[in-house]
């Protein structure tokens, strides 16, 4: 494995060494995190049963697997980043709203992931108060508000 020197210049097909099944690892665990189990989890709490939960998850990541897979298949025979080529189709000034929807999506789940992860703490910190000192629930009640 070598450091990318290129970044976003052309690669010539002589220097690509990677192939598909090399990026499962990069998508696999940039997708296992706190905002994807909520969104799992939200589904069986609004109703749906676990069977359809799965279902409709597996179908929305299909549909979007597809859009994205057959954008993504150019990169590769073009040797240039998925988001530098995206200028052959919406052109140089076209692909800045792609772009800033892409920023804006990113900001979004490292909040969300945060927020979630935030809370995660703060509740196992205040129930570790709870088991560890006795605490009585209104004073837990008013730790938890100062934190």
């Amino acid at each position: 494995m070598e450091i990318e020197r290129r970044t976003i210049d052309f690669i010539p097909e002589a220097e690509r060494y990677g192939k598909e099944r090399d990026l499962f690892p990069v998508w696999f665990g940039a997708n296992v995190n706190l905002t994807s189990l909520v969104t799992g989890a939200l589904l069986v709490s609004m109703g749906l049963s676990l069977f359809w939960s799965v279902f409709s998850i597996v179908v929305g990541v299909s549909i979007g697997t597809i859009l994205v897979a057959s954008h993504s298949v150019q990169g590769p025979r073009l040797g240039i980043p998925q988001m530098i080529q995206s200028r052959a189709q919406f052109g140089v000034l076209g692909a800045i709203f792609p772009m800033l929807f892409v920023m804006f999506i990113y900001f979004g789940f490292s909040v969300s992931n945060t927020l979630l992860a935030t809370g995660g703490v703060r509740r196992r910190s205040v129930s570790t108060l709870s088991l560890d000192r006795g605490l009585h629930s209104a004073e837990l009640r008013h730790r938890a508000l100062r934190l």
